[in-house]
């Protein structure tokens, strides 16, 4: 038996963020279904928990952040947004689903309560070569989430209600948020 030093990394929850290769998360037939685990620390904007977004082209597909989920239309910050408001209760844990149909107003359950729905609805979300980011709201170089993020699990297709409440329930008996 030989004892081994383990490297531990200790994480300040203030610049810390993850960039993951880029991959096709939506599909324009069948939708988008997002679920975070994670608990805001701030009321400052761009609290982001997940997004597909390059900040140096300026293009954006859609984002969940402690205060709202974001689809766009066109790949750009510029254009109008498909956005749909979360409460945000700093300090709280929290199951945060996010639903995109296309050409339907996208949906934002909290712990599993339909919380709203956006005002207007888009049709198709452009597929950019960019990577999907966790805890920042741009490439890492600024707007950082400050908060913590326990699971994240995203589905290319809009989940029926039935499948939304069996993955809202799992995600709740693992970490008993509601």
């Amino acid at each position: 038996h030989v004892n081994r030093a383990r490297e531990v990394r200790i994480r300040d929850g203030v610049d810390d963020f993850l960039i993951a290769n880029s991959t096709p998360a939506h599909s324009n037939t069948n939708g988008l279904t997002i679920f975070v685990v994670g608990r805001s620390n701030s009321n400052s904007i761009n609290q982001t928990y997940v997004a597909k977004y390059d900040d140096i082209n300026n293009e954006r597909e859609w984002r969940i952040q402690h205060d709202e989920f974001a689809v766009t239309e066109f790949a750009t910050a510029l254009q109008p947004n498909d956005i749909t408001n979360v409460p945000n209760d700093i300090n709280t844990a929290r199951i945060i689903t996010s639903i995109w149909t296309p050409n339907t107003t996208s949906q934002v359950k909290v712990n599993g309560t339909v919380i709203s729905s956006a005002t207007q609805s888009v049709t198709t979300i452009t597929d950019t070569s960019e990577p999907i980011i966790i805890g920042a709201f741009q490439q890492g170089n600024s707007n950082f989430l400050s908060g913590e993020i326990a699971e994240i699990i995203i589905y290319n297709r809009a989940l029926s209600s039935q499948e939304q409440t069996r993955i809202e329930t799992y995600l709740n008996t693992k970490y008993e948020i509601f």
